[in-house]
Formats: structure tokens, C-alpha cells, sequence
């Protein structure tokens, strides 16, 4: 079977099969999920960041009992929220009982730098 090609973030797939469409559809699903994940970390460090620094630097944050409450908790329901999609970066399911697009999806993931 030929590969997909991709050139300058365009997608050219080298069939009409359902299941290739569906291969380069879980590697662009992976890629979105994974690219929302890292935003909601990023967030979380950039609002944060200041708490350990100025604990460094004075010793005491200026942070209400009930503000500081909150920050822990979003962190927590963040953690939760991307341990509960851990299994995310394994081939998904469909793979398992039909690997003939396999390479399709292998080859879009490292495209879109997908690590495993």
C-alpha cells in the first residue's frame, strides 16, 4: 500500500478506504487531545509559578486560605483529568483486529510529533 503524504500540514491520502481515513483521523484526534492537555499544564505553571517563587523569596505567599484551596484543587482535578486519558498515547483499539493502515497512523503521529 502507498503512504499518505504530508507537505506543510496537508494530509494527501493515497486511497479512498474508510480505514485509512479513519487511521489519519486517530492520529489527528491524539494530536488535538494531546495539544489540549498541554495547554491546560501550561496554564496551570504560568498562573502558579509566582507561589513558589515568592515563598523562596519572603517566606509567605499573599493568598487567601480559600484561594490557595482552590489553585490545589484545579491542580488536582487537572492531574486526574489527564491520568484518566494515560492510555491515550497507545495505538488505539481499532489497530489490534486491523493493522493494514497501521503505517498510515504511525506515519501522520510522527508528523505531528506524537511521542511514545
Amino acid at each position: 500500500k502507498d503512504k499518505p503524504s504530508l507537505h506543510r500540514d496537508v494530509v494527501q491520502l493515497s486511497s479512498n478506504e474508510v480505514q485509512e481515513k479513519l487511521a489519519v483521523s486517530f492520529a489527528l484526534a491524539q494530536s488535538a487531545k494531546l495539544g489540549t492537555f498541554e495547554l491546560t499544564v501550561l496554564k496551570t505553571i504560568e498562573e502558579t509559578r509566582y507561589l513558589p517563587e515568592r515563598m523562596a523569596k519572603d517566606g509567605k505567599i499573599q493568598l487567601k486560605r480559600r484561594d490557595a484551596a482552590r489553585k490545589i484543587g484545579q491542580i488536582f482535578v487537572d492531574r486526574a483529568s489527564i491520568n484518566l486519558h494515560s492510555d491515550m498515547l497507545e495505538y488505539p483499539d481499532f489497530f489490534w483486529e486491523d493493522d493494514e493502515w497501521l503505517h498510515a497512523y504511525t506515519r501522520v503521529s510522527k508528523y505531528l510529533e506524537i511521542e511514545r
